[in-house]
């Protein structure tokens, strides 16, 4: 008889995010604290915890302390949406991310090579386009001269979360895993003045009816990106049950 897998954890900010993924798993609230929200069920068939944390560090900080604190998952995944540090990215390009760094230089996580490998053959299956290569965690939303100079010190994109995740998970011992989507290209000028503390400006614009109308071409943004990215999870999933 075989022994059930351990199961596996995403970190995510928004459910905007994993919007199509999120439809196909099934599960039921675990714990929660007043931002982050843990949930725990099967995806594909396979365990799975799904923590929602809301945008920026400080929320991703506290997301991924109830999930090391509260699970005990074979592989621990940052996943969402990212902005492009170089022209040649586009809306739903997938970055499998190999190292990450953060605003405060002494910042360096690298994700687990065993499982970089195992997403690496999920990607290649898919078929979707996808680059392999540094990841640049900011505390604030970068626009376009930001984006530059963070692809001139040589990192593909830029997010508000993965750093503090990567941090939490180094120090529980859990192997780490980074997967982002390109939603923002690099010339792409998203609204970043009057916008609400911790919102992503794209998502923002689809929830205000007023702006949507006005930038429509947001709105396939969205939906190209979150197709991406739960394609790109489902592949791996199914990597990880042809490997059982």
């Amino acid at each position: 008889m075989s022994e059930t897998p351990s199961p596996i954890a995403i970190i995510y900010a928004l459910k905007e995010e994993l919007k199509p993924l999120l439809k196909d798993f099934d599960g039921q609230e675990h714990l929660s604290t007043c931002r982050a929200q843990l949930t725990q069920g099967t995806l594909y068939n396979l365990p799975t915890f799904m923590c929602r944390t809301g945008v920026g560090m400080p929320n991703a900080h506290e997301g991924t302390e109830l999930v090391t604190k509260n699970t005990t998952p074979s592989v621990i995944i940052s996943a969402g949406f990212a902005g492009a540090c170089h022209p040649d990215l586009k809306t739903g390009d997938v970055i499998l991310v190999n190292e990450i760094r953060s605003e405060t230089p002494t910042d360096r996580f690298i994700s687990e090579p065993v499982w970089r490998k195992k997403m690496q053959s999920a990607l290649q299956k898919s078929g979707l386009p996808y680059r392999e290569g540094s990841l640049m965690t900011a505390w604030k939303l970068a626009g376009q001269t930001q984006k530059e100079k963070f692809g001139q010190a040589g990192h593909l994109a830029i997010d508000m979360e993965t750093a503090a995740i990567a941090a939490i998970v180094r120090r529980a011992q859990i192997p780490f895993l980074s997967l982002r989507v390109i939603f923002d290209p690099l010339t792409e000028t998203l609204p970043l003045t009057d916008l609400p503390e911790g919102s992503h400006p794209g998502l923002f614009v689809i929830k205000n009816p007023k702006m949507l109308l006005k930038i429509p071409k947001y709105f396939k943004m969205n939906l190209k990106a979150q197709k991406a990215l739960s394609t790109a999870l489902k592949f791996f999933f199914q990597e990880i049950k042809s490997c059982q």
